[in-house]
């Protein structure tokens, strides 16, 4: 996490101490390796905890249970490129005539009735029916709905993934490990969104915030990625005033390994290294 000082060092340890006691025994004993050799080796910059005091159930990590940092992460030296750093929608092959990219993938994913391709383009999804969470609106042309990154790419990239490869970065863009890691929301509602997070931007659906806040928190477990103090504290205010519940702001122990692991196997979807976009609009920030 920190390299300029004993006490910085002696920060990222504690986290790992605290993580782990945030974890039950039992749940320790197979994963404790893991997550030493995770969280010492990747920065983190997280803030103060909120004050309510979770208790995780056995083989759950308490996605509150920030660490520590007096300063905000490290910035990139390298301007934000969407489509140099992260590049576009990918066409993943799930069988063989498969041609449908992560864009379509996710609206066929979340369809709540079988989705009609368009008769021009097999590839692509013409029409469904999407129950999007942020605006609690039901849409059946898939010209309304667009794929929400919950955690912005943008917003990734500023809080670490700036230091990852391309690889990594182009499957953080298309990554189906983990179901909410994308969702098919109202499209003038990501829109608004753009890059900000939770302390830029809430859904406008009531029953959906606090869900949307755990989502937030687990993705940027998943990725190892930190937050600055105003997203944290944005995040903490909006815990409170939003009533959510504490004890719910928990993951999974093995759904963690598991998705970590999903990461790992299918590096190989993206290339090595980045696609030539000088002739793309590279203006996509989201």
């Amino acid at each position: 996490m920190f390299r300029n000082s004993k006490s910085q060092k002696l920060v990222s340890f504690s986290f790992v101490l605290t993580l782990l006691f945030s974890i039950s025994s039992q749940a320790q004993v197979s994963i404790i390796e893991k997550v030493v050799q995770t969280y010492m080796a990747s920065p983190l910059y997280l803030v103060p905890a909120v004050a309510n005091q979770v208790t995780p159930p056995q083989g759950h990590i308490n996605l509150l249970g920030w660490n520590v940092s007096p300063q905000d992460p490290p910035q990139p030296t390298e301007h934000y490129n969407r489509l140099h750093h992260f590049g576009e929608w990918i066409v993943i092959q799930q069988a063989p005539q498969d041609c449908t990219d992560t864009r379509n993938k996710v609206l066929i994913r979340d369809s709540e009735s079988p989705v009609q391709m368009r008769t021009s383009n097999p590839c692509k999804v013409a029409s469904g029916e999407w129950n999007d969470p942020y605006t609690a609106q039901t849409y059946k042309s898939s010209k309304e709905v667009q794929i929400d990154h919950v955690v912005p790419l943008k917003n990734a990239y500023t809080n670490g993934a700036w230091r990852w490869n391309y690889q990594t970065r182009c499957l953080y863009a298309n990554f189906l490990g983990y179901r909410d890691h994308l969702l098919a929301v109202d499209g003038p509602a990501n829109m608004a969104k753009g890059d900000g997070g939770p302390d830029e931007y809430m859904p406008p659906n009531p029953a959906f915030k606090c869900e949307y806040l755990k989502i937030f928190l687990s993705i940027k477990l998943i990725w190892r990625l930190g937050m600055s103090r105003a997203e944290a504290q944005g995040i903490q205010n909006l815990i409170a005033q939003e009533h959510c519940d504490t004890q719910a702001f928990t993951f999974s122990t093995a759904e963690l390994q598991q998705v970590r692991e999903y990461i790992q196997s299918n590096l190989n979807l993206c290339s090595e290294n980045p696609p030539d976009y000088t002739q793309h609009d590279s203006s996509q920030s989201h």
